[in-house]
């Protein structure tokens, strides 16, 4: 009998690439960061390609390169420390400027995930829904006991949420900005350890400490885990135009935002593709 040969290294290689971003998200759930899943993807890769005469299609492309991640993934959690939120690290914060303290290391910080990029190669959009559930769930698992609701694109009624988010925010207006959220809304600031908790807490703080937030610009970025996400650009320095501040994830539940995650890292700007300054007339 003659036996069927195994896939050709041409043929292997293109579905190395083919399935590479939803493999990056896969190991963002194992790892938190998406540095830290980057540098996995490309070992994985690497490993993949040597061992690639050796594959004898006894299984998928996919779940193969899956088997291989995993292992990787796991030697990199045994060598390091986990990534953790804010909301890990202790209680809430009272809204005034003594609670900040100093940043910690963004090493220390469980990052945001764009949707874009990472997205399964699968056709089945109930499989796609699936996977974009799971990015979630690794941020939203680490930041609450409870999960939130997804974003649903064409929610009519969260898009009006989000319009009003923006025009509050850029308005300055802290009464319309704590009436879209929770009462025991929680926000906070990695790479700093506080956190807030309370509607009236973080007015208080936008008030307060925050202040200098006003006068900002917000724009509409790519989803960050499945969740609604927007850069802020603060008034720059030489009052020539907006620089950027931070990056907002909004967990929104019941109608209304129950978490916002502000990542001040400037360096997730061009991750998310955003601009990296805008002029004066905020474009």
């Amino acid at each position: 009998m003659t036996q069927t040969a195994g896939p050709t290294s041409p043929a292997i290689e293109s579905d190395l690439a083919t399935y590479r971003g939803e493999v990056t998200g896969y190991c963002y759930r194992m790892l938190g960061s998406v540095h830290d899943a980057e540098d996995a993807v490309q070992e994985t890769m690497v490993r993949a390609w040597r061992a690639m005469d050796s594959f004898g299609g006894r299984s998928s492309v996919r779940s193969w390169l899956y088997r291989i991640a995993t292992n990787v993934c796991l030697d990199a959690i045994a060598s390091r420390k986990r990534r953790a939120t804010p909301l890990e690290m202790g209680g809430p914060s009272a809204p005034v400027q003594s609670s900040l303290g100093d940043p910690r290391p963004h090493e220390e910080w469980l990052e945001p995930l764009p949707w874009r990029g990472v997205a399964p190669s699968i056709s089945d959009p109930a499989e796609q829904a699936a996977e974009r559930d799971n990015v979630r769930l690794a941020f939203v698992a680490a930041l609450q006991p409870a999960t939130r609701e997804p974003l649903d694109p064409l929610d009519a009624e969260q898009q009006v949420l989000l319009r009003r988010y923006v025009q509050a925010f850029e308005n300055y207006d802290i009464d319309a900005f704590v009436a879209l959220l929770h009462e025991d809304a929680t926000q906070s600031r990695p790479p700093f350890a506080l956190w807030l908790q309370g509607a009236q807490d973080l007015g208080d703080w936008m008030l307060g400490p925050g202040i200098g937030c006003r006068g900002s610009r917000v724009l509409r970025a790519s989803d960050a885990n499945g969740c609604p996400a927007f850069a802020q650009y603060k008034p720059a320095a030489d009052g020539d135009g907006f620089e950027p501040w931070g990056l907002h994830v909004l967990e929104i539940t019941g109608g209304r935002i129950a978490g916002i995650t502000s990542f001040l890292d400037t360096r997730l700007f061009a991750r998310f593709g955003m601009p990296d300054r805008l002029e004066a007339d905020g474009r």
